[in-house]
């Protein structure tokens, strides 16, 4: 469902309680997708998209055909470097 950010401000204690039960909505400005705002998935809705097919279990393994690369800087020098240390 398309909500307006008008509707949104009039109406969000009762947008949000359909959301909190599972409705996802669209958020809408003048003909213009903005966001989406849905529910937090949980495990009994992950559970769901498994048995339904839209979504796959990992397999706790590493992407394949992905290299993990070493950078040239660590965190610590990255995080100094930001901050004009």
């Amino acid at each position: 469902m398309d909500v307006t950010i008008d509707h949104l401000t009039r109406d969000l204690p009762s947008i949000l309680s359909r959301v909190a039960k599972g409705e996802s909505l669209r958020l809408v400005d003048r003909g213009h997708a903005l966001a989406l705002l849905g529910p937090i998935p949980t495990l009994e809705r992950l559970s769901a998209g498994v048995r339904e097919g839209w979504l796959t279990p990992g397999t706790g393994e590493p992407l394949s055909g992905i290299t993990p690369r070493r950078g040239r800087l660590t965190i610590r020098e990255l995080i100094d470097e930001d901050r004009g240390r």
